[in-house]
């Protein structure tokens, strides 16, 4: 098929904005503008298989991009995984929405209640720089090169303790080679969590 052209009329809340950066999901797109402010579309309902993504005050499915929960800062990144997001603030802090069964939120309880409003996600001291989801598991990289990870731990993809099965409370990755490298770059697939180090 030939790509098709968005085209924002009068009555989009993008409407005269510039786009700085876009980001595709299973279920959803989001486009962030000059300001940094999060517009998304797609699916935003409440069902379990469907959770609430967009952070709109309608539900279902839009087709048209709408304005994502104002009290969120400016944006600069997002990882969008099919049950759970993570946003990245210009101030370095992360945001997290959707499912929380794995404690892929870091949040309390770990339990498949979907979060409809941002969570943040502490670090201490740390400022984030780069982040990245799967399935049911979630990643940042810090300014320093260090990395946190948490979630789910089911085939071993938060790199430490293979015994634990999740976790909800994000934990450097000390362990094995990660444990003495500066790490530049992360990426994330369903299952796996991928660093590329300085060296």
């Amino acid at each position: 098929r030939i790509p098709a052209l968005f085209v924002f009329g009068t009555d989009s809340p993008l409407y005269q904005k510039t786009i700085k950066s876009i980001f595709a999901g299973s279920y959803n797109n989001f486009v962030i503008d000059s300001d940094g402010k999060l517009y998304g579309r797609g699916q935003n309902d409440a069902e379990l298989d469907n959770p609430i993504q967009l952070l709109a005050p309608a539900t279902g499915y839009q087709s048209d991009f709408v304005a994502v929960q104002p009290t969120l800062p400016a944006i600069k990144q997002l990882a969008i995984g099919p049950y759970h997001i993570l946003a990245l603030g210009e101030n370095g802090k992360v945001y997290a929405w959707g499912l929380n069964n794995a404690g892929q939120l870091a949040d309390t309880p770990m339990d498949s209640t979907i979060r409809a409003e941002p969570v943040e996600v502490s670090f201490g001291a740390s400022v984030i720089t780069a982040i990245c989801v799967g399935v049911s598991h979630s990643a940042a990289l810090t300014s320093v090169g260090t990395v946190y990870t948490w979630g789910d731990n089911s085939v071993g993809q938060l790199g430490r303790n293979p015994e634990l099965s999740s976790s909800n409370v994000p934990t450097l990755i000390t362990d094995g080679p990660v444990g003495n490298a500066v790490i530049s770059t992360l990426g994330c697939t369903d299952y796996t969590t991928m660093l590329l180090a300085q060296n």
